[in-house]
């Protein structure tokens, strides 16, 4: 468990979320892929509609979170646990999101 004042970490706040999402929400996890929560909920903002990925150097669980993602035509995010890097800034810009 980390303390508020760990909140200054962005790796701790990312943390912090995907927990919070995942246990508040439990249907962002049924898509049984513990890589990644996907919640697709066709509202017009951005957190209604996300995927939130532990790894962004893994572009197969990247891939797939945004599958259904891709289809939605709402405002959605990506979220990631760590730092992303040129690979996947590349295929997000390619999809049409920005950093």
């Amino acid at each position: 468990m980390q303390s508020v004042s760990d909140l200054h970490s962005g790796l701790a706040i990312s943390q912090h979320m995907m927990k919070t999402f995942g246990n508040l929400l439990p249907q962002v996890r049924t898509h049984g892929d513990p890589r990644f929560l996907r919640l697709i909920t066709g509202e017009p903002h951005p957190l209604g509609n996300f995927v939130f990925v532990s790894d962004s150097d893994d572009v197969v669980a990247i891939e797939t979170a945004l599958k259904e993602l891709d289809e939605v035509q709402e405002p959605k995010a990506v979220l990631f646990l760590t730092e992303t890097n040129e690979t996947t800034n590349a295929l997000l810009g390619d999809r049409g999101f920005q950093g």
